[in-house]
């Protein structure tokens, strides 16, 4: 995905002489410009993804970021392709489209688009269809809401972007869609083991790679709601207290720099990766400087991120399993995400002493290796999937 500066800021409209009004319908006969005449379910969808609280088809990338006076809410970033849809599973739905496609117009009735309900000025009557979208309504609700089934479908306009909230029961998500064509060939994130280097010193065989010669990357889990909004919950500073248990990697009992932090266990990418090198789940850990990010945080936007390769061997580039000295130090937060590929991955992170240390089940998890703990020790398994 492009790495998109969105601008949230307060958007004075000449819609502000609109009145919001509510578009009368027959059932099962709607206007042409606004509403579709066939049913649309899951079955339509191509390249479907349960993002946030909706089913999206024709999904390109996407990205989680944060936005807010306070950035303490969290949009999805979504590329797709023209014709898109977006499908709600729930019950008690509300899509909500803004008129200046402004995430503060979202936070106000007056200034969004729903399915029935469109902005009717002097001159003319403004709705959904003219945000280039097409909505195939479920049955409507006494309390205005929406049934399981409610699709809109995403055709754009020139501008190619479009702001859009759902509302489920009493939780709210919010989107940026963005147009973009299909790639030729889109990545999948199934990778072939490619390079098979072991790590300097270890003599013994590759031929365990062999048993699997692919390792499934679990991206979307990372970005999921649930997932956000727990790694959002941590706090800001926390003591970093060494870890003294034992650390078993395919039960070999190896040295690292890690930390307790809250009852989780923190450790460094690279040592992580350097110690996996070798076996079906090794990764590369690359520096790329050439990409700023907006964080949308109150740290503001960061220079450089971080790119992990799955199954290629890690490039050693010193210091690897360098002990520590043994002392409590204060953890501060991370915000920058994981690249794999053109798709980030939002994990747990603290920077220590200018080091930055990720929660070891969120490595686990995002390269399905196994992560547990035994009479006091903590395990690692690459030949086991990742147990959650």
């Amino acid at each position: 995905m492009g790495l998109k500066k969105i601008a949230i800021s307060t958007f004075v409209s000449v819609f502000a002489l609109c009145s919001m009004n509510t578009v009368v319908f027959a059932e099962n006969s709607y206007d042409h410009k606004t509403y579709g005449q066939e049913e649309q379910t899951l079955a339509n969808m191509e390249n479907a993804e349960k993002i946030g609280g909706v089913t999206i088809s024709n999904v390109i990338s996407y990205d989680v970021r944060h936005w807010g006076e306070s950035n303490d809410k969290i949009y999805y970033d979504v590329d797709v392709e023209k014709g898109a849809y977006i499908y709600s599973d729930s019950d008690n739905t509300q899509f909500m489209v803004a008129i200046s496609n402004s995430f503060y117009d979202l936070e106000s009735e007056h200034n969004v688009m729903t399915t029935d309900k469109g902005c009717t000025c002097p001159l003319y009557h403004y709705d959904i269809g003219d945000r280039g979208i097409t909505a195939f309504p479920s049955t409507k609700n006494s309390n205005g809401t929406w049934s399981e089934g409610l699709t809109w479908q995403l055709n754009f306009t020139d501008v190619g972007y479009t702001s859009i909230r759902v509302d489920i029961e009493d939780e709210s998500y919010y989107y940026s869609f963005s147009e973009r064509e299909k790639p030729a060939e889109k990545t999948s994130l199934i990778l072939e083991n490619t390079d098979k280097t072991t790590v300097p010193g270890d003599t013994s065989s590759n031929d365990s790679t062999n048993e699997a010669d692919h390792n499934e990357i679990d991206v979307a889990s990372m970005n999921s709601y649930e997932n956000i909004k727990e790694i959002d919950a941590l706090p800001e500073t926390a003591l970093a207290i060494p870890t003294s248990s034992k650390v078993y990697v395919d039960g070999k009992e190896v040295q690292f720099e890690a930390y307790n932090i809250n009852g989780s266990n923190y450790f460094k990418l690279r040592d992580v990766a350097y110690a996996m090198n070798g076996t079906s789940k090794q990764f590369d850990v690359r520096w790329n400087s050439g990409i700023s990010i907006l964080s949308m945080t109150s740290k503001g936007s960061s220079k450089g991120v971080v790119e992990v390769i799955p199954n290629h061997a890690y490039t050693v580039v010193g210091g690897e399993l360098k002990s520590g000295d043994g002392r409590t130090k204060t953890g501060n937060k991370m915000y920058s995400p994981v690249f794999v590929g053109e798709n980030s991955a939002r994990m747990a992170g603290y920077n220590i002493d200018g080091n930055n240390f990720l929660r070891l089940r969120d490595i686990g998890k995002l390269f399905n290796f196994y992560v547990g703990w035994d009479n006091n020790s903590v395990i690692i398994n690459s030949g086991s999937e990742y147990n959650g």
